[in-house]
């Protein structure tokens, strides 16, 4: 007996085509991706920058930012402690007081100057952290270490300094120093930085500061 043999499909006419063959079941049809385009090799002449520098300037502007910090504590300090009205005249001269000036309190004229120093302070700090991606470009980052350590030993004068014209010679340099370093020339930063250290190494001499 033999095998029945499956019918063979008559062949296609000219001008037809034969219809698609379906799809086994689970089979999923090819896509076709679009092509990768390469991707482009670093040139050596590429230039770069240290990714550092700009936070190495945020870390300037922490540091002008905790001077501003301190003052206003400083300040905050002075105005609590200013004495209270003076009693009525009693034909006595009023007994000295022999503590230091700032431990007895501020004018109202002076609070508010070296409340304008620490908005200046301020300002000039911010200027920093906006200006950082310029400001790399520009040298600042040279001067990071010797500002770092300028600021640390000025921030320590402005909370053990006695006199109130001392603590706004010291903070007029502090101002004096961010502005430079914010919008001055890279010329004037050695200067500005020297006044600082020059003005703390003078408050830290013995005697009255």
């Amino acid at each position: 007996m033999c095998a029945t043999q499956a019918p063979v499909p008559p062949p296609s006419q000219p001008g037809t085509s034969s219809p698609p063959t379906p799809a086994a079941s689970g089979d999923v049809p090819s896509q076709r991706r679009a092509p990768v385009p390469p991707v482009a090799a670093a040139t050596p002449d590429t230039p770069t920058r240290p990714v550092g520098i700009e936070t190495g300037i945020a870390a300037m502007a922490d540091s002008l930012s905790a001077c501003a910090d301190t003052l206003h504590e400083r300040i905050m300090q002075a105005i609590r402690q200013r004495p209270p009205a003076p009693p009525a005249d009693t034909g006595q001269d009023p007994a000295p007081d022999a503590a230091p000036e700032l431990a007895r309190g501020m004018t109202q004229a002076d609070a508010q100057a070296l409340f304008d120093q620490e908005v200046l302070l301020r300002q000039c700090a911010n200027t920093l952290y906006v200006q950082a991606a310029v400001l790399a470009t520009s040298g600042l980052d040279s001067v990071r270490a010797e500002l770092m350590e300028v600021t640390a030993s000025a921030r320590d004068t402005l909370r053990h300094v006695a006199r109130v014209q001392a603590l706004v010679a010291l903070a007029a340099d502090l101002v004096a120093l961010a502005g430079a370093l914010a919008a001055g020339p890279p010329a004037q930063w050695p200067a500005a930085i020297r006044q600082v250290r020059d003005r703390v190494t003078a408050l830290r001499q013995p005697g009255p500061a």
